[in-house]
């Protein structure tokens, strides 16, 4: 038996390869084990989306321009029962720009003083 070890962050694997195999099949196993864990080691950190962020809004508006997230550096985490990611981020952002939007204003003073007479 052949002996191999590959040591990828944090990640150890011991691949046993046996000689009667034919070289074709062991060299695309040990591809499939490399690209399975640059896969998992490369992804994009999770994040929870927050409106009030400038770059988190630019991202999602680059999305929605190109339909494609290659520009964004996150994955995006889904904080309630919505069914999608693209759903939950318009709803979002949608109740964050009608939160600033229609904000109950106080009254304003008038610059008129009253004065009484005595």
């Amino acid at each position: 038996m052949l002996f191999s070890s590959l040591m990828l962050g944090y990640v150890f694997i011991t691949v046993y390869i046996s000689l009667k195999q034919d070289r074709l099949t062991t060299t695309y196993f040990y591809a499939n084990i490399v690209a399975m864990l640059k896969s998992t080691l490369l992804l994009r950190p999770w994040l929870a989306y927050d409106p009030a962020n400038k770059d988190h809004r630019r991202y999602f508006n680059n999305f929605v321009k190109t339909r494609s997230w290659a520009g964004c550096p996150y994955q995006w985490l889904i904080m309630d029962d919505s069914g999608d990611v693209v759903h939950y981020l318009t709803k979002v952002t949608a109740e964050y720009y009608l939160s600033r939007e229609f904000v109950a204003k106080k009254p304003q003073k008038s610059g008129k003083k009253v004065v009484k007479k005595a």
